[in-house]
């Protein structure tokens, strides 16, 4: 039986998607738990300074925890910090909101920027800009 560690908090208020990054763990404890990235068997690596059992994945190597008590790794922080920014909400306000430090967030806003393509444009059709200033020839003086 498949049971996932916390569950899903849906705040309904803000309409912001609360969670708690888990990974799937079968049994409680007694087995091995299923890696949140590639689904791979998990084994035990160590204890964390918290006395948390960390989980090594056999087929990606990457190694996770059951439970993350910093809210940065939420699964869907990232979704939250865009619909924040796009509502024109402060750094400091939505570090209060998703509780995470606003160095974080700067760090994870620059990280969501990166990912950002340029928009593709066709030649020959037309597109309509707002508050655009071009210069085309040198200024003399």
């Amino acid at each position: 039986m498949v049971t996932t560690v916390g569950d899903r908090i849906q705040k309904q208020n803000s309409g912001l998607k609360m969670g708690i990054s888990t990974i799937r763990v079968t049994n409680a404890d007694t087995e091995n738990p299923v890696c949140k990235y590639c689904n791979g068997k998990c084994v035990k690596a160590g204890k964390e300074r918290s006395g948390k059992q960390r989980f090594k994945c056999t087929s990606c190597c990457r190694r996770q925890v059951a439970y993350y008590d910093n809210h940065a790794f939420n699964d869907n922080t990232d979704e939250n910090i865009i619909a924040l920014t796009k509502e024109g909400v402060g750094v400091r306000s939505t570090a209060r909101l998703l509780n995470i430090s606003p160095t974080t967030l700067l760090s994870r806003i620059r990280k969501i920027a990166d990912k950002i393509c340029e928009p593709v444009l066709a030649f020959g059709k037309e597109y309509e800009v707002d508050e655009l200033r071009t210069f085309i020839k040198k200024k003399v003086g």
